[in-house]
């Protein structure tokens, strides 16, 4: 029997997977994501996260500066480096201490969830790759000898399946990988602790039951700014849910 790597994508039913983790000095017991507008906090609230294309530099591809030093003593322009689109909904577990930074670069109204959520919904933290690291170099061989199967002529279906299958499911792990660091710039992506949330093939930009949704019990937090936001966000919530909303839940983030 032929199984192809579609009929391990996540299912449309939500999993319940307990997850028992202790606050530490680098990491916290639940994940955040943060927004740096207030009606993009409440359609969060109101309608769930919508993933969205974000453009990451692909680290499986020949390191960029290598190639720029060949190009320049034989003459020939560089070759340009693409960045591929990940549809995605990013989060991360930084403690509040050492959050001033990330909120800086990414905004300060926030909603805190429960990593079991997180788990229970296919998320996963991000693999880190430095450049010139043992994983670079064999994910670099990966998709070199991935690229070269898949220009061979075809064989047996059932080897040409698995090569296929090969492709794509190395495809996907690429989707959780990031640069550790910006070589250029010098930011030091490893310290956004970031998880991702990669939908399946169901996903419809346009169909709001795709989106990732949450109940308020899996809801810890949420950050807003001022008094009079507070009590737009516990209205809405109280509308939503039709529960009492308690006032521990939505906190003042200045």
């Amino acid at each position: 029997m032929n199984i192809e790597y579609k009929d391990f994508e996540p299912a449309d039913y939500k999993r319940e997977i307990e997850h028992f983790e202790k606050n530490t000095s680098v990491s916290t017991d639940l994940i955040f994501h943060f927004t740096r507008s207030f009606t993009g906090l409440c359609g969060i609230l109101s309608n769930g996260f919508i993933p969205f294309s974000c453009k990451e530099f692909p680290i499986y591809l020949k390191e960029y500066y290598e190639g720029r030093i060949f190009s320049n003593i034989i003459g020939e322009p560089e070759q340009k480096i693409e960045d591929i689109e990940i549809p995605m909904v990013c989060f991360c577990d930084i403690p509040k201490r050492a959050r001033f930074k990330h909120m800086i670069q990414y905004g300060s109204y926030g909603i805190g969830l429960k990593k079991s959520w997180a788990i229970s919904n296919y998320m996963s933290p991000v693999h880190y790759i430095p450049v010139d690291s043992r994983t670079h170099i064999i994910s670099n061989h990966m998709m070199s000898h991935l690229n070269m199967l898949d220009s061979m002529p075809s064989g047996e279906d059932a080897i040409d399946l698995r090569v296929n299958n090969l492709f794509e499911c190395f495809i996907d792990y690429v989707k959780y990988t990031k640069q550790y660091q910006d070589p250029i710039s010098k930011r030091k992506y490893y310290d956004e602790r970031e998880w991702r949330y990669i939908p399946n093939h169901t996903f419809d930009v346009n169909d709001p039951n795709t989106y990732l949704k949450f109940d308020l019990s899996d809801c810890l937090v949420i950050y807003v700014k001022t008094a009079k936001e507070r009590r737009i966000v516990t209205k809405l919530l109280n509308n939503k849910f039709k529960v009492h909303i308690d006032k521990k839940l939505i906190k003042l983030n200045k």
